[in-house]
């Protein structure tokens, strides 16, 4: 119940921000974005119409592709060194609509070290028309860990003395925190750390459940009854990537440049445990498919191949995992976040369906 509140808890703030955001400045608004690259904060692309730094349709911004962002200087504000992401979403958030601003990049060139400069911004003009709500936005970020949430209580709530119920309830919580990193940076401190504590925690069990749940319903798996305590052994892998999760995530937030070096040093065991975490997703699998071609009643088939096929929707993000983390490929368009997204919602459907119609539990 605690775990429900604080996620309830984290959510609301995540809320919060999304409708805020509608009334912030940002530089995807002046045509401006950036990204992540080595140590560094980088102008990844300016929308430009055809002359070096005229942003199409705006006012003439003095960057190019390639800059790396040292600092931001809000008008009447103490210049933000910008060393991590904390740090660049607190500069962000001083920005003002119709206010001058100021970057500090370092612009690769042709002598042995990097110039640094100073630059002027033009003001962010706000919009004549308010956007309008971001409902792809709310329905990955809230809605979709909500209904989450409301599954797993329900399930725990309903069938409290049953143990598989209890372990179905804790997979809809990890579940619910399938974004490990989501919003804990706007936070303020304190309570940023323990939601990414929570988050972590959460996340990084969640394909451990998901094997747990389905290696014992509505039997034990061939895997499990020939190995009893594989499921305590596998135990260890949730905690030492929830570990790794935070040192990961906490450090890019604090450090870019220490978070460079921790991915060049390590980066292998990232890789590594990432594909443990998705290799337990395959053995749920594997556990529901050797159940179903098992000696089951009728009723324990039909309740199994309802959570089977609900379980499906997790396959897309999944293959966006490997491909974003893994793979570090490039971020995927919007609508393949949506369908994903979508798609996931088919599996606390299918718990809340098996539950109610065909008493799971």
């Amino acid at each position: 119940l605690f775990l429900t509140l604080a996620n309830v808890l984290f959510l609301g703030f995540q809320l919060v921000e999304i409708l805020e955001s509608r009334h912030r400045p940002s530089l995807e608004s002046a045509g401006i974005q950036v990204k992540v690259r080595g140590e560094h904060l980088v102008l990844e692309r300016l929308e430009t119409s055809g002359r070096e730094g005229l942003v199409a349709g705006r006012s003439p911004v003095p960057l190019v592709d390639g800059d790396r962002i040292l600092a931001l200087q809000a008008e009447g504000r103490t210049p933000v060194e910008v060393s991590g992401l904390l740090s660049w979403i607190r500069a962000l958030r001083e920005l003002q609509f119709g206010a001058p601003w100021s970057l500090q990049v370092e612009r690769p060139g042709g002598g042995p070290e990097p110039d640094r400069m100073w630059l002027p911004m033009p003001p962010i003009e706000a919009p004549l028309v308010l956007p309008s709500l971001p409902w792809s936005e709310l329905s990955l970020k809230v809605l979709l860990p909500l209904a989450c949430l409301i599954t797993g209580v329900f399930i725990g709530l309903a069938r409290r003395e049953d143990p598989r119920a209890f372990t179905a309830a804790l997979l809809f919580l990890s579940f619910a925190n399938a974004s490990p990193a989501r919003g804990y940076i706007i936070l303020p401190a304190g309570l940023r750390e323990a939601e990414l504590v929570l988050a972590v925690g959460l996340f990084s069990g969640w394909s451990y459940l998901f094997y747990r749940f389905f290696s014992k319903f509505p039997v034990p798996s061939p895997l499990e009854r020939k190995f009893p305590r594989l499921r305590t052994i596998l135990l260890v892998f949730p905690i030492v990537f929830a570990s790794w999760n935070f040192i990961w995530t906490y450090t890019q937030g604090v450090s870019l440049a220490a978070f460079h070096s921790l991915d060049r040093t390590l980066g292998w065991l990232d890789i590594t445990l990432d594909l443990g975490f998705v290799g337990l997703f395959g053995a749920g699998f594997a556990a529901i498919a050797a159940n179903l071609k098992g000696p089951l009643g009728p009723d324990d088939r039909r309740r199994l191949a309802i959570l089977g096929a609900g379980s499906l929707g997790v396959l897309p993000a999944m293959a966006l995992y490997l491909h974003r983390v893994v793979l570090r490929g490039p971020d995927p368009e919007p609508w393949v976040l949506s369908a994903a997204g979508a798609a996931v919602g088919l599996f606390p459907l299918a718990f809340a369906y098996a539950v109610v119609k065909h008493r799971v539990f």
